[in-house]
């Protein structure tokens, strides 16, 4: 119980410093360049550099999703959207966990890549399709718009965890309150805490 108690002090402790550790990298200059703003969303076959569906590999079902991940860790997130596309031309019919599954890995390879914007979009199409958006993806785009300094949104999302039934986890606490530190929102980071801390030292 002792080490229980101490391994959550020790993490919110550590929120606590990510917070102000926010703070001062956004208040000095930083040498990397921020990521492109939010544009309208296209074709994903036209994010692909006009590659057709029929130009796809010969993918079953089940393989699109490895396919998909492995576009995301090599930042592909162009490809990784055109794979979705061609998923959803040949198998769009399907619905439950096989079709949220490639949908989710296309959430991640987008957040891997900073767009956020493209992130957002995906989640939104999941849920007017009545897919399943798991905790993991719904943080996956919550970290997405941290790195953006979108704070408002990532505060949003940490609110829709409540309105589909899900409890946030330590690490989407941890987003939201480095992303409220970075606009500048002392009292919300601080409430968060406070929030955070309350819910998890209850488990």
């Amino acid at each position: 119980m002792v080490l229980a108690v101490n391994c959550t002090e020790t993490i919110w402790c550590r929120s606590a410093v990510a917070a102000m550790l926010a703070c001062k990298r956004a208040a000095a200059a930083t040498s990397r360049e921020p990521p492109p703003p939010p544009r309208p969303p296209r074709a994903t076959a036209a994010l692909a550099g006009g590659k057709r569906e029929d130009d796809a590999l010969p993918l079953r079902p089940r393989q699109f999703p490895g396919a998909i991940c492995a576009a995301g860790r090599r930042q592909q997130w162009q490809q990784a959207l055109w794979l979705l596309s061609c998923f959803e031309q040949r198998h769009g019919s399907a619905r439950g966990v096989a079709d949220a599954v490639p949908h989710q890995a296309a959430i991640d390879a987008c957040a891997r890549a900073w767009r956020w914007d493209y992130a957002l979009v995906l989640l939104t199409h999941m849920e007017s399709r009545a897919l399943a958006v798991d905790r993991i993806a719904r943080t996956a785009v919550m970290g997405a718009c941290e790195k953006a300094s979108t704070w408002g949104c990532t505060l949003d999302l940490l609110s829709s965890f409540s309105r589909r039934s899900l409890q946030p986890d330590w690490m989407a606490y941890n987003i939201a309150i480095v992303a409220c530190a970075k606009g500048q929102q002392w009292a919300l980071a601080l409430h968060l805490l406070g929030v955070a801390r309350s819910c998890h030292s209850s488990r």
